[in-house]
Order: C-alpha cells, then sequence, then structure tokens
C-alpha cells in the first residue's frame, strides 16, 4: 500500500457484521476526507480503477483498493499489470475501464478459474461489481488457498496408497517368483533323486 495515497473515510455506524471505520485523529480535527485537488491524478496508472484514473474523487473509496489488488493479481497471473502501453495510452485504458487484453490475457493464463474470476471481479470497470473491500478479497483468496491445500493432501494421500499398493504388487510378486523357484528346484531335485 502506499500510504501517500491513503484516504481517510467517514466514520460509519456499526454494520450487521459488527465491522466499523475506525475514527482517526486526522478525522477528528475534520481534515475534510478528499484532502487530494477534485481531477487530480495519484497513483501508478497500470494499477489505477477507472474512477482514480478520471480523477473522481468522489467516487474513490473501498472498492478502488480492490480494483487495485485485482490489477496485481492479474500481474501475478500474466506477468503484465491489465494496461499495458506507453503513459498515454495507458492512461486512456485506465480512464476509459478498457481491460479486454488483461481478461483475454487472464482466460488464457492456465490458472484455476476461481482465481482468475476473482482477478476479473477486481477488475471490474463497475464499482458495485467489485468485492466490497480488500477484506472480502483477502477471505475469498484465504478460502482457496485452503481448498488448494486440502487438494494437494488428498493428492499427497493418494500418492502414499498408490506407493504401498505397488510395493505390496512387487512383494507380492517376489514371493510369487520365489515360490516358483523354489517348487522349480524341489521337483529338479526329486527328478534327480
Amino acid at each position: 500500500m502506499d500510504w501517500g495515497l491513503a484516504k481517510v473515510l467517514p466514520r460509519l455506524e456499526l454494520g450487521d457484521n459488527g465491522a466499523t471505520t475506525i475514527q482517526t485523529l486526522r478525522s477528528n480535527l475534520g481534515v475534510d476526507r478528499a484532502t487530494s485537488k477534485v481531477g487530480s491524478l495519484m497513483g501508478t496508472i497500470p494499477y489505477l480503477s477507472p474512477e482514480q484514473a478520471k480523477g473522481q474523487i468522489d467516487r474513490i473509496d473501498e472498492h478502488a483498493d480492490v480494483f487495485s489488488l485485482g490489477a496485481i493479481l492479474c500481474e501475478i497471473l500474466t506477468g503484465a499489470p491489465p494496461y499495458r502501453g506507453d503513459p498515454e495510452a495507458v492512461l486512456i485504458g485506465a480512464a476509459s475501464g478498457s481491460l479486454d487484453d488483461a481478461h483475454a490475457r487472464l482466460a488464457a493464463c492456465g490458472a484455476e478459474e476461481e482465481i482468475v474470476d476473482l482477478a476479473r471481479e477486481c477488475l471490474s470497470k463497475a464499482i458495485e461489481s467489485r468485492p466490497r473491500d480488500a477484506q472480502a478479497v483477502s477471505h475469498r483468496l484465504s478460502e482457496f488457498l485452503a481448498r488448494v491445500e486440502r487438494r494437494a493432501r488428498n493428492a499427497a494421500q493418494e500418492i502414499d496408497q498408490a506407493r504401498v499398493a505397488m510395493a505390496r504388487a512387487v512383494l507380492v510378486r517376489n514371493i510369487a517368483i520365489g515360490v516358483a523357484v523354489a517348487s522349480a528346484a524341489a521337483a529338479a531335485w526329486f527328478a534327480l533323486r
């Protein structure tokens, strides 16, 4: 997080889930929540939400952070941020929310569909279509990772079971060969007597 871009949001009432926005010294002093100049552009352009790229300060909230998290996830999955090109083209793309290239790269990245879908949701042009906040993204990522870990444990157990079955098969084969050799040797010994 680039704390130079941090924005204090107004205090909210306690929600159904018990969450509330923390009251800060800055807000207690009566500092306006949007201390940036209206229309000013702040942030790293390839990671900006459309509302940030347009300088729509009144529309920037937790959802803009979610977009940036989606941009980071897009770069992790595809090797590049959502918007690419020269700075002017990137800014135009960010302001218009042109994400066709990013969506195509996400579709072709080979990652599990669940994580690709999360990246797409975070990168939604429509603010209300994005996850509520970074905590919601974190929760979904944690659930995804827990499922991946369970699958990995199950696969490891299956491999262990396959190894045991293979060892048993080899043991049975070796015993059968031993019995066959011993039988042949006994038969030869009796035949020679």
